[in-house]
């Protein structure tokens, strides 16, 4: 199973999975990198793959501070639900230079 992802009975879910990790070095990038994953995992958005929906989760760190984790949920062809949990902390809000 792919890092993010943990295979259920009728699902794929994050729920105990290590965030997959995006590095951008702005929103705009980070956005685009997550999607081409996703494309690359499950094939064409909207043929293969429909969003369902999106989740921002910002749990501690244990230096102190918050992470940032955008939690993906989609519906694949064949009806079967996936969340993928990407860690989003290092480019989360930042504008394009």
């Amino acid at each position: 199973m792919p890092e993010g992802l943990v295979a259920g009975r009728d699902c794929v879910t994050d729920d105990d999975a290590r965030p997959i990790r995006i590095d951008a070095d702005s929103s705009w990038e980070g956005v685009a990198a997550e999607h081409r994953w996703l494309e690359a995992r499950f094939g064409k958005m909207g043929e293969d793959w429909f969003p369902v929906m999106q989740v921002l989760e910002r749990p501690a760190l244990s230096g102190g501070g918050r992470a940032a984790h955008d939690v993906i949920r989609i519906r694949l062809r064949d009806g079967m639900l996936a969340s993928v949990r990407f860690d989003i902390t290092t480019w989360f809000g930042k504008e394009s230079v």
